[in-house]
């Protein structure tokens, strides 16, 4: 069914706030509606509902739902869900659920639930729930659960579940569980 221009006009004014920027170009500011298709852009704002598909660069603001693909940039905000897919880059601020696959970067934040996969860098915040893989570099922080995989340098905080691999560098806090390799 075609729509008329008086139905587009008229939810263009219900749900797009439109604007100009500082050098005359037209922006969308506001979007209150959901998408049912792709944004070709950057999303410079928060996403208060879910992504169901992935996300080809950085979510720099927060993401208030899940984000049901993965991320192939960095997260410098927060994303209060689930990220369903892996994190390309590092995250900067706290996943309130959890990573369904690998982190290849950093985790300078708190991750609420379990980590699947690998994480390639340092965790620098607590993880609320098990870390399936390695972790490539040092935890500074807690871990509530098991670790499947090899820590390759230190622990600093407690791991309240066992560690399935080994441990290359020192571990200042206490591991609930056994450690299966090397510490």
């Amino acid at each position: 069914m075609k729509l008329t221009d008086k139905e587009i006009l008229d939810f263009v004014k219900e749900n797009i706030t439109i604007a100009k920027d500082t050098t005359g170009h037209i922006e969308i500011k506001e979007v209150l509606c959901s998408i049912r298709g792709n944004v070709i852009g950057d999303v410079d704002g928060d996403v208060i509902g879910n992504v169901y598909g992935d996300v080809k660069g950085n979510v720099v603001g927060n993401v208030n739902g899940s984000i049901w693909g993965s991320v192939n940039g960095n997260v410098y905000g927060n994303v209060c869900g689930d990220v369903g897919g892996d994190v390309g880059g590092h995250v900067r601020g706290d996943v309130g659920g959890n990573v369904n696959n690998d982190i290849v970067g950093d985790v300078k934040g708190s991750i609420g639930g379990d980590v699947k996969g690998s994480i390639g860098g340092d965790v620098d915040g607590d993880v609320g729930g098990s870390v399936g893989g390695d972790v490539n570099n040092d935890i500074v922080g807690d871990v509530k659960g098991s670790i499947g995989g090899d820590v390759n340098n230190d622990i600093v905080g407690d791991v309240k579940g066992s560690i399935w691999g080994s441990v290359g560098g020192d571990v200042r806090g206490n591991v609930c569980g056994i450690i299966n390799g090397n510490s």
